[in-house]
């Protein structure tokens, strides 16, 4: 009969390169959080990420390589815009006349539409873009 295979081994040991004992989010930047339809009670214990430390924002760097904006924009995410068919046509007839539009031309559109100038911004990008493609 064939020999039985060798035990497994040990898996690699993998050194983080923080210690896992530092508390991410200091006490100082913990806060309880208030939801007006819940009792008090069950306030809960949540960091508030516009009042990141520099001792996290000098972690996020040196030792995990991350820029601290991330944790900012990352967990609150703005939603989707979803652009109407009447907002489309508004970006499109000044898009069909200038694919680069003027800040005071993204303020007009801005007021006729609705849209945030960012949406529009984005949006004339993004359909430049397209259109070189």
């Amino acid at each position: 009969p064939p020999p039985p295979p060798p035990p497994p081994s040990a898996p690699p040991q993998v050194q983080l390169p923080v210690s896992l004992d530092l508390p991410l989010f200091p006490s100082i930047m913990m806060q309880p959080v208030q939801h007006p339809a819940l009792p008090p009670q069950l306030a809960l214990q949540l960091p508030q990420m516009d009042a990141l430390s520099a001792d996290l924002t000098q972690l996020c760097q040196q030792q995990l390589g991350l820029d601290p904006n991330f944790l900012r924009h990352s967990q609150f995410k703005r939603p989707r815009t979803r652009i109407t068919d009447d907002q489309l046509k508004i970006l499109r007839a000044y898009f069909d006349i200038n694919n680069s539009p003027s800040e005071e031309q993204i303020q007009e559109m801005a007021e006729k539409s609705g849209l945030s100038q960012k949406v529009i911004k984005h949006w004339f990008r993004n359909t430049l873009f397209k259109e070189r493609q």
